[in-house]
């Protein structure tokens, strides 16, 4: 139902419920040579194994969204991690989003993480909701390079 084209699509199963199948993507609305696309993430979701899906889009004041990341813990927490260039911003942060009630409940917690990251992961300790985010980033050294390393938080 999305007319547009979907792209790094990530796809993550429910611990507790195997019927449950989830998938972040990039939708990109507009894309030109040379230049940033426009895109956001969405959110797909199905309960019954891949026949129904149910969609949300994380869209609003967004002009850019890219590298989608899931992780689900038995408890039912759920975290969306994606780098999101928000409408009067400059630069693509890392957000993550944190859903209660296995992604039923849509009432959006989220982290900025910053600027300057790429390809990040995400877990959650099983137990204690916890998580553990890693990715790529970029920080100037003493000549104003940019010199690229692990962040973990």
């Amino acid at each position: 139902n999305i007319p547009y084209a979907l792209n790094e699509p990530h796809l993550i199963i429910n611990p507790k419920n195997p019927q449950h199948l989830l998938v972040a993507a990039i939708v990109t609305t507009e894309w030109v040579e040379g230049q940033s696309p426009k895109s956001y993430i969405v959110l797909l979701q199905s309960f019954d194994g891949g026949n129904n899906w149910q969609e949300r889009h994380f869209s609003k004041n967004v002009i850019q969204g890219s590298d989608p990341w899931l992780s689900m813990n038995k408890k039912g927490t759920l975290i969306l991690t994606a780098l999101i260039k928000m409408k009067n911003s400059t630069t693509m942060n890392l957000i993550t989003f944190i859903f209660i009630d296995q992604g039923k409940n849509w009432e959006v917690n989220y982290l900025d993480l910053g600027f300057a990251h790429d390809r990040q992961t995400v877990v959650i300790e099983p137990k204690t909701d916890n998580f553990i985010i890693a990715s790529a980033k970029s920080n100037p050294n003493q000549e104003e390079k940019n010199l690229w390393g692990l962040m973990i938080t």
